[in-house]
């Protein structure tokens, strides 16, 4: 009786269902290998930013607090996201501006020799 396809919940060849996930709804159009894809391309980018090029003490400096907030803003995004489908394109312009942030050169990546340490901010 209850069949499900392309995402969706079908009763007697009537649609039942409302897809308002963004998962189910990029599930059911492109599949498993289209849902793996959106995520990675929005999640590895935050990753390998939030871990690897700079340490966690320096995140507070300002030249490196803005990228680390919209870091929490995409990963804040995602995670609504996956319940609710409100696709906005500012957010695929952020992530491609982290992962130009990653991918960068290693020699233009300057700053962190010219951060102080965080005790020397202690008064």
């Amino acid at each position: 009786m209850f069949t499900i396809i392309i995402g969706r919940v079908v009763l007697l060849l009537v649609n039942v269902s409302l897809s308002d996930s963004l998962w189910v709804i990029t599930y059911g159009t492109t599949g498993l290998l289209g849902l793996v894809a959106l995520y990675s391309a929005f999640l590895v980018p935050i990753s390998i930013f939030a871990f690897t090029p700079y340490p966690p003490k320096y995140w507070f400096h300002p030249q490196i607090a803005p990228a680390k907030f919209l870091v929490v803003v995409i990963t804040l995004y995602m995670l609504d996201n996956t319940l609710n489908a409100m696709f906005n394109p500012i957010f695929i312009v952020i992530c491609g501006g982290i992962t130009g942030l990653v991918v960068q050169v290693p020699k233009k990546r300057k700053i962190i020799h010219q951060i102080p340490h965080k005790d020397a901010f202690a008064k």
